[in-house]
Protein backbone atom coordinates (compact mmCIF):
# COMPACT_ATOMS: atom_id res chain seq x y z
CA UNK A 1 0.00 0.00 0.00
CA UNK A 2 3.10 2.41 1.02
CA UNK A 3 4.71 1.65 -2.41
CA UNK A 4 1.91 2.42 -4.28
CA UNK A 5 1.34 5.80 -2.63
CA UNK A 6 4.86 7.02 -3.26
CA UNK A 7 4.46 5.81 -6.82
CA UNK A 8 1.69 8.18 -6.74
CA UNK A 9 3.27 10.98 -5.21
CA UNK A 10 6.26 10.54 -7.09
CA UNK A 11 3.73 10.79 -10.57
CA UNK A 12 2.59 13.83 -9.23
CA UNK A 13 5.52 15.52 -8.25
CA UNK A 14 6.73 14.81 -12.44
CA UNK A 15 3.70 16.52 -13.65
CA UNK A 16 4.42 19.14 -11.06
CA UNK A 17 8.13 19.80 -11.86
CA UNK A 18 7.82 20.44 -15.54
CA UNK A 19 5.05 23.03 -15.09
CA UNK A 20 7.27 25.04 -12.28
CA UNK A 21 10.46 24.90 -14.62
CA UNK A 22 7.76 26.39 -17.69
CA UNK A 23 6.38 29.12 -15.58
CA UNK A 24 9.82 30.37 -14.29
CA UNK A 25 11.47 29.83 -17.67
CA UNK A 26 8.43 32.48 -19.25
CA UNK A 27 8.97 34.58 -16.23
CA UNK A 28 12.73 35.09 -16.50
CA UNK A 29 13.00 35.22 -20.69
CA UNK A 30 10.46 37.52 -20.03
CA UNK A 31 12.10 39.54 -17.92
CA UNK A 32 14.97 39.74 -20.02
CA UNK A 33 12.92 40.05 -23.28
CA UNK A 34 11.16 43.52 -21.75
CA UNK A 35 14.81 44.59 -21.13
CA UNK A 36 16.28 44.12 -24.23
CA UNK A 37 13.63 45.32 -26.08
CA UNK A 38 13.13 48.77 -24.10
CA UNK A 39 13.83 51.87 -26.26
CA UNK A 40 15.17 55.30 -24.89
CA UNK A 41 12.52 57.62 -23.84
CA UNK A 42 12.66 61.57 -23.41
CA UNK A 43 11.53 63.04 -20.37
CA UNK A 44 9.26 65.76 -21.88
CA UNK A 45 7.46 65.70 -25.42
CA UNK A 46 6.07 69.14 -24.92
CA UNK A 47 7.49 71.90 -22.76
CA UNK A 48 6.43 75.87 -22.10
CA UNK A 49 8.46 78.19 -20.76
CA UNK A 50 8.51 81.78 -19.94
CA UNK A 51 10.79 84.65 -21.15
CA UNK A 52 12.28 86.67 -17.75
CA UNK A 53 9.71 86.48 -14.91
CA UNK A 54 5.72 84.94 -14.64
CA UNK A 55 6.87 81.03 -15.18
CA UNK A 56 9.65 78.32 -15.74
CA UNK A 57 12.60 79.51 -18.02
CA UNK A 58 14.48 76.82 -17.87
CA UNK A 59 13.69 72.89 -17.83
CA UNK A 60 15.81 69.84 -17.60
CA UNK A 61 15.29 66.90 -20.01
CA UNK A 62 16.60 63.52 -19.72
CA UNK A 63 16.52 60.40 -21.38
CA UNK A 64 15.65 56.72 -19.97
CA UNK A 65 16.19 53.47 -21.25
CA UNK A 66 19.71 53.71 -22.38
CA UNK A 67 21.86 50.51 -22.97
CA UNK A 68 25.89 50.95 -21.53
CA UNK A 69 27.70 52.39 -23.81
CA UNK A 70 25.10 55.18 -25.56
CA UNK A 71 26.20 58.51 -26.27
CA UNK A 72 23.61 61.59 -26.23
CA UNK A 73 23.88 64.91 -28.16
CA UNK A 74 21.53 67.75 -27.72
CA UNK A 75 20.48 70.23 -30.60
CA UNK A 76 17.94 73.26 -30.79
CA UNK A 77 16.14 73.89 -34.30
CA UNK A 78 15.82 77.50 -33.09
CA UNK A 79 18.57 78.64 -30.85
CA UNK A 80 16.96 82.50 -31.28
CA UNK A 81 13.74 80.56 -29.23
CA UNK A 82 15.31 77.84 -26.76
CA UNK A 83 18.98 76.96 -26.44
CA UNK A 84 19.99 73.33 -24.64
CA UNK A 85 23.02 72.99 -23.59
CA UNK A 86 25.17 69.37 -23.76
CA UNK A 87 23.55 68.02 -20.40
CA UNK A 88 20.22 68.64 -22.15
CA UNK A 89 19.08 71.79 -19.72
CA UNK A 90 17.07 73.55 -22.29
CA UNK A 91 16.42 77.94 -21.47
CA UNK A 92 13.88 80.29 -22.88
CA UNK A 93 15.67 82.60 -25.61
CA UNK A 94 13.02 84.20 -27.48
CA UNK A 95 9.20 83.73 -27.79
CA UNK A 96 7.93 81.44 -30.29
CA UNK A 97 7.67 77.92 -30.47
CA UNK A 98 10.96 75.42 -32.04
CA UNK A 99 11.77 71.52 -31.24
CA UNK A 100 14.45 70.19 -29.35
CA UNK A 101 16.28 67.22 -30.49
CA UNK A 102 18.47 64.47 -28.68
CA UNK A 103 20.06 62.61 -30.92
CA UNK A 104 20.82 58.92 -29.57
CA UNK A 105 24.15 57.26 -30.79
CA UNK A 106 23.89 53.36 -29.58
CA UNK A 107 26.56 51.16 -29.26
CA UNK A 108 26.17 49.34 -32.52
CA UNK A 109 26.14 52.66 -34.44
CA UNK A 110 22.73 53.40 -34.81
CA UNK A 111 21.04 56.26 -34.28
CA UNK A 112 17.38 57.72 -32.44
CA UNK A 113 16.16 61.19 -32.56
CA UNK A 114 13.97 62.03 -29.56
CA UNK A 115 11.85 65.11 -30.03
CA UNK A 116 10.60 67.67 -27.83
CA UNK A 117 8.45 70.73 -28.66
CA UNK A 118 8.66 74.03 -26.61
CA UNK A 119 6.79 76.67 -26.97
CA UNK A 120 8.46 80.28 -25.20
CA UNK A 121 5.41 82.56 -24.19
CA UNK A 122 5.84 86.39 -23.44
CA UNK A 123 2.96 87.54 -21.37
CA UNK A 124 1.34 91.09 -22.06
CA UNK A 125 2.03 92.72 -18.40
CA UNK A 126 0.46 95.94 -19.62
CA UNK A 127 -2.28 96.83 -22.18
CA UNK A 128 -3.51 100.23 -23.84
CA UNK A 129 -6.44 100.97 -26.22
CA UNK A 130 -6.93 103.23 -28.50
CA UNK A 131 -9.47 104.23 -31.61
CA UNK A 132 -7.65 104.45 -34.67
CA UNK A 133 -8.13 106.94 -37.67
CA UNK A 134 -9.93 109.40 -34.82
CA UNK A 135 -9.10 111.74 -31.86
CA UNK A 136 -13.05 112.29 -31.45
CA UNK A 137 -13.72 109.87 -29.02
CA UNK A 138 -16.92 111.27 -27.98
CA UNK A 139 -18.20 111.97 -31.50
CA UNK A 140 -18.88 109.21 -32.76
CA UNK A 141 -21.82 108.39 -35.25
CA UNK A 142 -23.96 105.34 -35.11
CA UNK A 143 -24.25 102.72 -37.50
CA UNK A 144 -20.09 103.32 -38.25
CA UNK A 145 -17.43 100.91 -37.85
CA UNK A 146 -14.39 101.97 -35.97
CA UNK A 147 -11.50 100.60 -35.68
CA UNK A 148 -9.77 99.91 -32.05
CA UNK A 149 -6.01 99.35 -32.00
CA UNK A 150 -3.82 98.14 -28.24
CA UNK A 151 -0.32 98.68 -27.74
CA UNK A 152 1.50 96.62 -24.88
CA UNK A 153 4.46 95.64 -23.27
CA UNK A 154 5.46 92.07 -22.00
CA UNK A 155 6.85 90.74 -19.11
CA UNK A 156 10.08 91.02 -21.24
CA UNK A 157 9.70 94.25 -21.97
CA UNK A 158 8.99 94.24 -25.88
CA UNK A 159 6.19 95.54 -27.26
CA UNK A 160 5.09 92.65 -29.46
CA UNK A 161 2.15 90.07 -29.08
CA UNK A 162 3.63 86.94 -29.57
CA UNK A 163 0.47 84.25 -28.62
CA UNK A 164 -1.95 85.72 -25.87
CA UNK A 165 -5.78 86.26 -26.80
CA UNK A 166 -7.37 89.92 -26.77
CA UNK A 167 -10.89 89.26 -25.77
CA UNK A 168 -13.21 92.87 -25.83
CA UNK A 169 -16.38 93.44 -24.58
CA UNK A 170 -18.35 96.75 -24.34
CA UNK A 171 -20.30 98.12 -21.70
CA UNK A 172 -22.77 100.61 -20.75
CA UNK A 173 -21.52 103.22 -18.04
CA UNK A 174 -23.13 100.93 -15.50
CA UNK A 175 -21.36 98.09 -16.08
CA UNK A 176 -23.89 95.96 -17.66
CA UNK A 177 -23.27 94.62 -21.14
CA UNK A 178 -24.30 96.69 -23.87
CA UNK A 179 -26.88 95.28 -26.41
CA UNK A 180 -27.14 98.56 -28.25
CA UNK A 181 -22.91 97.87 -29.21
CA UNK A 182 -20.00 95.36 -29.71
CA UNK A 183 -16.89 95.00 -30.71
CA UNK A 184 -15.85 92.15 -33.70
CA UNK A 185 -12.70 91.68 -34.44
CA UNK A 186 -11.48 94.91 -33.19
CA UNK A 187 -13.79 97.05 -34.66
CA UNK A 188 -16.14 98.90 -32.85
CA UNK A 189 -19.80 99.53 -33.95
CA UNK A 190 -23.08 100.91 -31.94
CA UNK A 191 -26.71 101.13 -33.06
CA UNK A 192 -28.10 104.11 -30.87
CA UNK A 193 -26.47 107.11 -29.21
CA UNK A 194 -25.59 106.43 -25.57
CA UNK A 195 -22.31 106.76 -24.03
CA UNK A 196 -20.18 103.23 -23.80
CA UNK A 197 -17.11 101.67 -22.01
CA UNK A 198 -15.10 99.36 -24.48
CA UNK A 199 -12.84 96.86 -22.19
CA UNK A 200 -9.73 94.55 -23.64
CA UNK A 201 -8.16 92.09 -21.77
CA UNK A 202 -5.05 89.92 -22.38
CA UNK A 203 -4.95 86.14 -21.59
CA UNK A 204 -2.11 83.76 -21.85
CA UNK A 205 -4.48 81.16 -23.91
CA UNK A 206 -8.17 80.69 -25.34
CA UNK A 207 -8.73 77.85 -22.31
CA UNK A 208 -7.32 80.50 -19.28
CA UNK A 209 -10.04 83.05 -21.47
CA UNK A 210 -13.00 81.08 -21.36
CA UNK A 211 -12.60 79.54 -18.07
CA UNK A 212 -12.86 83.52 -16.73
CA UNK A 213 -15.64 84.40 -19.08
CA UNK A 214 -17.39 81.37 -16.31
CA UNK A 215 -16.37 82.79 -13.08
CA UNK A 216 -14.28 85.99 -13.74
CA UNK A 217 -14.00 86.24 -9.47
CA UNK A 218 -12.13 82.94 -9.25
CA UNK A 219 -10.31 83.40 -12.56
CA UNK A 220 -9.30 86.82 -11.98
CA UNK A 221 -5.72 86.13 -11.66
CA UNK A 222 -6.08 84.66 -15.48
CA UNK A 223 -6.28 88.06 -17.17
CA UNK A 224 -3.03 89.50 -17.45
CA UNK A 225 -3.10 93.00 -18.23
CA UNK A 226 -6.65 94.67 -19.34
CA UNK A 227 -7.82 98.60 -20.27
CA UNK A 228 -10.79 100.68 -20.84
CA UNK A 229 -11.90 103.41 -23.55
CA UNK A 230 -14.72 106.04 -23.07
CA UNK A 231 -16.39 106.49 -26.42
CA UNK A 232 -19.81 108.26 -27.20
CA UNK A 233 -22.11 108.32 -29.91
CA UNK A 234 -23.79 111.41 -30.98
CA UNK A 235 -26.44 112.72 -33.07
CA UNK A 236 -24.82 113.50 -36.19
CA UNK A 237 -26.33 116.91 -36.84
CA UNK A 238 -27.25 119.20 -33.45
CA UNK A 239 -29.02 122.32 -33.28
CA UNK A 240 -27.43 125.66 -32.90
CA UNK A 241 -27.52 129.31 -31.93
CA UNK A 242 -25.73 132.33 -32.70
CA UNK A 243 -23.98 133.77 -30.28
CA UNK A 244 -21.44 136.67 -30.07
CA UNK A 245 -17.26 135.86 -29.33
CA UNK A 246 -15.63 138.86 -29.01
CA UNK A 247 -15.69 140.13 -32.64
CA UNK A 248 -16.72 136.67 -34.39
CA UNK A 249 -20.21 135.71 -34.51
CA UNK A 250 -20.50 131.88 -34.13
CA UNK A 251 -22.64 129.28 -34.07
CA UNK A 252 -23.12 127.32 -30.40
CA UNK A 253 -25.40 124.53 -29.86
CA UNK A 254 -28.21 125.97 -27.03
CA UNK A 255 -26.71 124.07 -23.87
CA UNK A 256 -23.54 126.17 -23.88
CA UNK A 257 -23.17 129.29 -22.71
CA UNK A 258 -20.58 132.19 -22.30
CA UNK A 259 -19.18 131.81 -19.08
CA UNK A 260 -16.94 134.83 -19.19
CA UNK A 261 -15.34 137.35 -21.62
CA UNK A 262 -12.85 139.38 -20.51
CA UNK A 263 -10.92 141.82 -22.53
CA UNK A 264 -7.45 143.95 -21.69
CA UNK A 265 -4.34 145.09 -23.13
CA UNK A 266 -3.23 141.25 -22.72
CA UNK A 267 -5.89 140.21 -24.92
CA UNK A 268 -9.26 138.55 -24.79
CA UNK A 269 -10.14 135.71 -22.80
CA UNK A 270 -13.21 133.60 -23.26
CA UNK A 271 -14.88 131.07 -21.09
CA UNK A 272 -17.47 128.71 -22.32
CA UNK A 273 -19.38 126.11 -20.55
CA UNK A 274 -21.59 123.47 -21.33
CA UNK A 275 -25.07 122.09 -19.15
CA UNK A 276 -25.38 118.74 -18.44
CA UNK A 277 -28.66 117.12 -18.40
CA UNK A 278 -29.42 118.76 -15.14
CA UNK A 279 -29.44 122.01 -16.77
CA UNK A 280 -25.86 122.50 -14.25
CA UNK A 281 -22.58 123.39 -15.67
CA UNK A 282 -20.58 120.31 -16.31
CA UNK A 283 -16.69 120.19 -15.93
CA UNK A 284 -15.85 120.02 -19.27
CA UNK A 285 -15.30 123.11 -20.56
CA UNK A 286 -13.88 125.63 -23.78
CA UNK A 287 -11.37 128.29 -23.00
CA UNK A 288 -10.61 131.21 -25.76
CA UNK A 289 -7.51 133.12 -25.78
CA UNK A 290 -6.42 135.51 -28.61
CA UNK A 291 -3.53 138.25 -28.16
CA UNK A 292 -1.54 140.12 -30.12
CA UNK A 293 1.67 138.61 -31.48
CA UNK A 294 3.98 141.76 -32.09
CA UNK A 295 5.97 140.55 -34.48
CA UNK A 296 5.42 138.98 -37.65
CA UNK A 297 3.96 135.30 -37.21
CA UNK A 298 5.92 132.50 -37.85
CA UNK A 299 4.00 129.42 -37.92
CA UNK A 300 7.04 127.34 -37.96
CA UNK A 301 8.02 128.66 -34.84
CA UNK A 302 4.70 128.08 -33.30
CA UNK A 303 4.97 124.50 -33.91
CA UNK A 304 8.75 124.42 -32.42
CA UNK A 305 7.02 126.34 -29.61
CA UNK A 306 4.29 123.66 -29.24
CA UNK A 307 6.53 120.61 -28.80
CA UNK A 308 8.91 122.06 -27.29
CA UNK A 309 6.63 123.69 -24.17
CA UNK A 310 3.74 120.58 -24.08
CA UNK A 311 5.37 117.27 -22.85
CA UNK A 312 4.30 114.69 -21.59
CA UNK A 313 6.05 115.75 -18.20
CA UNK A 314 4.73 119.04 -18.59
CA UNK A 315 1.15 118.65 -18.58
CA UNK A 316 1.45 115.17 -16.00
CA UNK A 317 3.09 117.69 -13.88
CA UNK A 318 0.92 120.24 -14.29
CA UNK A 319 -2.79 118.09 -13.66
CA UNK A 320 -0.82 116.65 -10.44
CA UNK A 321 -0.67 120.12 -9.24
CA UNK A 322 -4.03 121.23 -10.22
CA UNK A 323 -5.85 118.24 -8.76
CA UNK A 324 -3.68 117.39 -5.34
CA UNK A 325 -3.08 113.92 -7.53
CA UNK A 326 -0.97 111.01 -6.35
CA UNK A 327 -0.51 109.79 -10.11
CA UNK A 328 -1.33 111.22 -13.36
CA UNK A 329 -0.52 109.47 -16.80
CA UNK A 330 -0.69 110.35 -20.01
CA UNK A 331 -2.32 108.32 -22.93
CA UNK A 332 -2.76 108.08 -26.58
CA UNK A 333 -0.22 111.88 -27.10
CA UNK A 334 -0.85 113.39 -30.55
CA UNK A 335 0.63 116.75 -31.93
CA UNK A 336 0.30 117.37 -35.29
CA UNK A 337 -0.70 120.41 -37.84
CA UNK A 338 -4.05 120.09 -39.58
CA UNK A 339 -6.02 122.31 -42.12
CA UNK A 340 -9.20 123.40 -40.30
CA UNK A 341 -11.73 126.04 -42.18
CA UNK A 342 -8.53 127.32 -44.51
CA UNK A 343 -6.06 127.94 -42.28
CA UNK A 344 -3.05 125.66 -40.63
CA UNK A 345 -3.58 124.82 -37.38
CA UNK A 346 -1.76 122.99 -34.51
CA UNK A 347 -3.57 120.54 -32.63
CA UNK A 348 -2.84 118.95 -29.56
CA UNK A 349 -4.54 115.92 -27.94
CA UNK A 350 -3.97 113.33 -25.32
CA UNK A 351 -5.83 111.65 -22.75
CA UNK A 352 -5.62 111.90 -19.32
CA UNK A 353 -5.61 109.42 -16.12
CA UNK A 354 -5.67 111.07 -12.64
CA UNK A 355 -5.38 108.78 -9.28
CA UNK A 356 -5.53 109.66 -5.41
CA UNK A 357 -7.23 112.89 -6.44
CA UNK A 358 -7.74 115.21 -3.41
CA UNK A 359 -9.94 118.49 -3.83
CA UNK A 360 -9.51 121.64 -1.51
CA UNK A 361 -11.96 124.09 0.02
CA UNK A 362 -12.06 126.90 2.03
CA UNK A 363 -15.17 126.74 3.62
CA UNK A 364 -16.25 122.79 3.00
CA UNK A 365 -14.45 119.20 3.74
CA UNK A 366 -11.78 117.97 1.28
CA UNK A 367 -13.36 115.36 -1.32
CA UNK A 368 -11.28 112.53 -2.17
CA UNK A 369 -11.66 110.85 -5.53
CA UNK A 370 -9.98 107.68 -6.94
CA UNK A 371 -10.23 108.37 -10.23
CA UNK A 372 -10.67 111.15 -13.25
CA UNK A 373 -10.09 110.59 -16.74
CA UNK A 374 -10.02 113.41 -19.13
CA UNK A 375 -10.08 113.58 -22.77
CA UNK A 376 -7.93 117.12 -24.11
CA UNK A 377 -7.46 119.25 -26.89
CA UNK A 378 -5.33 122.56 -27.87
CA UNK A 379 -5.95 124.14 -30.78
CA UNK A 380 -3.75 127.10 -31.65
CA UNK A 381 -2.96 129.01 -35.07
CA UNK A 382 -2.01 132.50 -36.46
CA UNK A 383 -5.00 134.68 -37.81
CA UNK A 384 -3.43 138.19 -39.26
CA UNK A 385 -1.41 139.24 -36.36
CA UNK A 386 -3.21 137.67 -33.84
CA UNK A 387 -2.18 134.65 -32.04
CA UNK A 388 -5.71 132.43 -31.20
CA UNK A 389 -5.46 129.44 -28.75
CA UNK A 390 -8.78 127.39 -27.87
CA UNK A 391 -8.28 124.73 -25.11
CA UNK A 392 -10.46 122.22 -24.99
CA UNK A 393 -11.24 120.17 -21.04
CA UNK A 394 -13.31 117.17 -21.39
CA UNK A 395 -14.44 115.40 -18.39
CA UNK A 396 -16.34 112.31 -20.54
CA UNK A 397 -19.41 113.38 -19.48
CA UNK A 398 -22.33 112.22 -21.10
CA UNK A 399 -23.71 115.94 -22.83
CA UNK A 400 -25.32 116.20 -26.40
CA UNK A 401 -23.86 117.27 -28.22
CA UNK A 402 -20.59 116.31 -26.67
CA UNK A 403 -17.76 119.64 -25.91
CA UNK A 404 -14.94 117.61 -28.06
CA UNK A 405 -17.23 117.61 -30.96
CA UNK A 406 -18.47 120.74 -30.57
CA UNK A 407 -15.24 122.51 -29.83
CA UNK A 408 -13.78 121.19 -33.16
CA UNK A 409 -16.91 123.15 -34.77
CA UNK A 410 -16.34 126.07 -33.06
CA UNK A 411 -12.54 126.19 -34.22
CA UNK A 412 -13.34 125.58 -38.00
CA UNK A 413 -15.98 127.94 -38.28
CA UNK A 414 -13.39 130.55 -36.15
CA UNK A 415 -10.83 129.99 -38.81
CA UNK A 416 -13.18 130.68 -41.38
CA UNK A 417 -14.86 133.41 -39.85
CA UNK A 418 -12.16 135.73 -41.00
Amino acid sequence: MKKQENVQKNSRKRRVLPILVLIFTLFFTGRVYSVLAQEPEISDTAVILYLKEGGITQKQLSVSGLPKGAKLSWSSNDPSIVTVDKNGLIAAAGAGKTTVVCTVTLPDGSTKKLKTSVRVRDNICEITLALVGTSRVNALRKAVDYELSYTCRTVAGTNRNTSNVIYYEVLTPKGAVSVNASVTDGVFRASSCAPYIVRCYAFETENAMKKWLTDRQKYSGYVLASDSLNLTVTPENFRTETTILSDWQMELPPSYIVEEQDSGEGGTIIGISALNSEKLAAVSNIQIMVDKTGDTPDFEQLKRTMKLVYTKKMLQNSWKAVYHAGAATIKSFSLETTELGGKSVVRLVYEIDLKNIRLTFEEAADIEISRLSFRNAIYTWYDGDEHITVTVTDALENLQPNISDAAERLVESMCQAR
